[in-house]
């Protein structure tokens, strides 16, 4: 049976006297049974990270800093982008282009003056990550890399520190408390294989998701370092969006955690955004807004998302030819064409499509071009 007692000697937070002045802005806070001047002193006695200023890391870095927590630290080596706006909601147009970290800090600024922010702009990697979050009273981590994943919730086992985890996709997200008994590799022992996942820009998030879900990783923070309630220890929650219901599972450790913990596996700070690219001789990839420079020269325009991606719209004159059909062997309406057809692949951003274009060249087919950007791009821009 799956433990719910945390074993971690970091929290509850020893408390720090607030400064002068600063009775009003949580007054709110005092009135709580059981929270008092004994609650908000822990809060603003407490080191809290935050892996990513981004969907999760938003909401948990906004309601930390407005709660009292004293240091908040931002680790996030990315610039604003438009595209982050329609959730991401500690950044605006005025901070685009620009760090993350920077445009984090003054949004904690003008909330709360009361807070010392701490910035990393660098990757976060198996090499660095034991120094930076050392420190810390809590960890939490709303990353989008797969590989950064397990080298926090690694790390944060070894030190004892609480880890806050969070992960969102499409219209539902997942969340837990671990520590060095029970942690991210009990639920999911490795990482996924590269692809067979979707990326944000590939699948997609509901704006208000991160929002839902960050607030909720805040909430999980505030309740280790006051030491009130019961944090979500030995459970995962998992919040459908759609139906809004939440359910929890429970957490049985694995016997090869801890061995696995201990094994430091290096780690490459690739976001889980980026596409990347390959070298081949006969798959190319081209921005997608330029697609009619390749099917005015008679190239067939290829759909490698699934039927209900389809659903939602596509490209004139494409043919559908999903992904998961190829995986299988099927070729689908492709098997009868000349294997020295030019063929053009679109997905939702571009990462489907450079596996689509893999495997089709391993069928034969010698002339490829992957369209970067994908359909989600081509919508963006092109309208």
């Amino acid at each position: 049976m799956a433990s719910t007692t945390l074993h971690s000697s970091r929290v509850p937070v020893a408390p720090k006297e607030l400064p002068h002045g600063a009775g009003l802005r949580y007054a709110r806070h005092f009135t709580l049974p059981g929270f008092g001047m004994m609650g908000q002193q822990r809060l603003y006695g407490a080191k809290v990270l935050s892996i990513g200023a981004g969907g999760l890391g938003s909401p948990v870095i906004e309601y930390l800093a407005a709660a009292g927590v004293g240091t908040i630290g931002i680790i996030d080596f990315d610039v604003v982008d438009e595209t982050n706006l329609q959730r991401q909601v500690i950044h605006n147009s005025e901070t685009i282009g620009r760090k993350k970290t920077d445009s984090a800090r003054e949004f904690v600024d003008k909330l709360n003056p009361l807070v010392d922010v701490v910035t990393y702009d660098a990757p976060l990697t198996e090499g660095n990550v034991d120094e930076v979050i050392a420190g810390y009273d809590v960890v939490c981590d709303g990353c989008d890399n797969f590989d950064t994943r397990y080298t926090v919730a690694d790390a944060c086992a070894r030190a004892d520190i609480p880890l806050v985890w969070g992960s969102i996709n499409r219209f539902s997200g997942q969340l837990s408390v671990f520590d060095g008994a029970i942690t991210l590799r009990d639920i999911f022992p490795e990482p996924p294989a590269p692809g067979t996942v979707q990326n944000c820009a590939e699948g997609g998030v509901l704006g208000v998701l991160p929002g839902v879900l960050g607030t909720m990783m805040a909430n999980e923070a505030i309740k280790l370092i006051t030491g009130i309630g019961e944090p979500l220890y030995g459970k995962l929650a998992v919040w459908d969006g759609k139906s809004a219901t939440l359910s929890h599972y429970a957490i049985a450790p694995r016997p090869e955690t801890q061995q696995k913990i201990q094994a430091r596996a290096t780690a490459t700070p690739v976001s889980a955004c980026t596409t990347g690219s390959k070298e081949n001789t006969v798959v190319t990839e081209q921005d997608i807004l330029t697609y009619k420079e390749l099917t005015d020269k008679r190239a067939m325009l290829v759909d490698v998302r699934e039927p209900r991606e389809w659903e939602g719209g596509q490209l004139p004159e494409a043919l559908g030819v999903p992904l998961s059909r190829l995986r299988a062997g099927d070729l689908g309406e492709l098997v009868d064409v000349p294997r020295d057809t030019s063929l053009a692949l679109y997905c939702a951003g571009g990462v489907r499509s450079l596996e689509a274009a893999d495997i089709l060249e391993q069928a034969g087919f010698t002339n490829l071009v992957s369209l970067a950007g994908g359909i989600n791009r081509w919508w963006t821009y092109a309208n």
